[in-house]
């Protein structure tokens, strides 16, 4: 499905997920989607397993295979034996959102035009209109219980 189907119209960032320092991580290994597997750095295939039900699936590398590996220490995690990818069900629209934001002369002056709008907006609210700290009031008095609505 293409951007212009989806109505993209701003630019979306994505978050990295922590990984232990030495380990690789996700962004090492490659979808196909014609085949639905994730390959590996090395070229073997990790088959789908399940899906989750925060959205995830999984994808699941085979332990004969893992166990041989030459990077097996960079890629497994302590006691593991086998190494498990999760992508979310939207990782793929995300990729295209930010292939179109950092490829395209387009998406790039709309990102660019960010900090002059949405960026602009918080900074105002922050400092113009007392929006850098939360206030909370106490609800010890509820105005709802009694029909005080004053």
């Amino acid at each position: 499905m293409g951007l212009d189907k989806l109505g993209v119209l701003g630019a979306i960032t994505k978050r990295k997920e922590p990984t232990p320092k030495g380990k690789m991580s996700k962004l090492n290994f490659t979808y196909v989607e014609e085949w639905d597997v994730v390959m590996c750095p090395q070229g073997h295939s990790m088959e789908y397993k399940t899906t989750t039900r925060q959205g995830y699936l999984e994808y699941h590398s085979n332990k004969d295979v893992c166990i041989n590996c030459p990077k097996k220490e960079k890629c497994l995690y302590e006691k593991s034996k086998k190494r498990i990818i999760r992508l979310h069900v939207w990782d793929k629209h995300l990729r295209e959102i930010d292939q179109f934001t950092k490829k395209t002369d387009l998406g790039k002056r709309i990102y660019k035009r960010r900090k002059e709008t949405i960026e602009r907006a918080f900074a105002d609210l922050k400092e113009l209109h007392g929006f850098r700290y939360a206030r909370f009031r106490d609800l010890k008095e509820n105005p709802y219980e009694n029909g005080n609505l004053n």
